[in-house]
């Protein structure tokens, strides 16, 4: 992808990109305004306009100056939409809310799907992680144990923090999920 990948996308955002990314599948080109607006049933050309230059400005869709109906979707195969959730939506079991944004992360380096995106609000030096990082979290399958290096997502008295695993006894937490990697926008 031409820009930057990390850039959020709206719910209505990744379904026009999957409606037209559908679409060339099938009919082997791009769709029209109305094709999209009637897909996504969205009424607004200017409405479907605007989605379209966000999707380009994010680096989803380039177009070709020179010709009409121009506009293509690179290929995203290997990407995961990841919601990325507040504090306040995972302490309610990781449920995603209706505000929530998702940002495309490629899933070839992460062997599987992640189960979330935190934004993490504290500095953790000992870690080297910090506030504002963006904290790509999987299920934590309990029947796997963990290695040293390890960092857990975990809840207690209704707060979020992360921990190494010798720092904290799992009785005293409830484990919402594993560290996989980050995000750091600089």
């Amino acid at each position: 992808m031409k820009k930057n990948n990390t850039k959020e996308l709206s719910l209505k955002e990744i379904e026009i990109l999957e409606f037209i990314t559908e679409h060339m599948n099938v009919k082997g080109y791009f769709p029209s305004i109305s094709d999209i607006s009637e897909g996504v049933s969205l009424s607004s050309g200017s409405g479907i306009h605007r989605y379209l230059g966000l999707l380009e400005e994010k680096g989803f869709l380039h177009r070709d100056n020179s010709k009409n109906r121009s506009l293509k979707a690179y290929d995203h195969a290997d990407i995961y939409f990841v919601p990325v959730l507040s504090k306040k939506d995972i302490i309610k079991n990781n449920k995603v809310s209706d505000r929530s944004n998702y940002i495309p992360v490629s899933i070839k380096n992460l062997g599987s799907k992640p189960l979330f995106i935190y934004k993490n609000d504290l500095n953790y030096e000992k870690l080297n992680i910090f506030k504002n990082d963006l904290l790509i979290i999987k299920e934590y399958d309990k029947s796997y144990g963990f290695e040293l290096s390890d960092i857990f997502l975990v809840e207690s008295s209704q707060d979020i923090f992360l921990k190494s695993v010798e720092e904290f006894n799992k009785k005293d937490y409830n484990i919402k999920g594993i560290l996989t990697g980050l995000i750091r926008k600089f």
